[in-house]
């Protein structure tokens, strides 16, 4: 069972839902459905949240209410072409460029979606079975050079 929403634990012991709603799952603007990757831009705050079963990435602003669709489709289908994703895992930002990196994972590729552009474009990965062994060799690349390394680092 998920709550399908985003929470901060501040040390004062008092809980804010930053994203979602609990038990809501439905394709909308404020709903999420199994948020899988986060990524909070340090200099506006906003979160992007890869939202796995509504095949999408939505950014949260700071206090906002609902999400904006950033990457993949808003109505919460999923797809291969330039404009969709199925299943989007990971994610990372370009904070100086708004790019949105994504790990697309049902359609084994890595996408990047430019900001204010409604599709994205390939940069890693596809459907045929060799590029399925690499992009599971750089994904976990990936993971270790952004999560781990950057672990060490704080």
């Amino acid at each position: 069972m998920f709550n399908n929403r985003i929470q901060i634990f501040p040390l004062d012991r008092s809980t804010t839902t930053v994203a979602g709603e609990t038990g809501q799952k439905e394709p909308r603007a404020n709903h999420l459905n199994e948020p899988q990757g986060i990524y909070v831009d340090s200099t506006t705050q906003a979160a992007y949240i890869a939202d796995l079963i509504n095949h999408r990435v939505q950014k949260w602003a700071k206090d906002a209410k609902e999400g904006v669709t950033v990457a993949g489709s808003s109505d919460g289908d999923p797809g291969s072409f330039v404009k969709s994703l199925d299943r989007p895992y990971g994610l990372r930002v370009d904070e100086e460029t708004k790019i949105v990196y994504v790990v697309d994972l049902l359609n084994n590729q890595f996408q990047r979606w430019k900001h204010d552009e409604n599709e994205g474009d390939t940069i890693a990965g596809g459907n045929a079975m060799v590029e399925i062994v690499l992009f599971q060799l750089l994904f976990k690349q990936i993971l270790f050079e952004v999560f781990v390394k950057k672990a060490i680092e704080i």
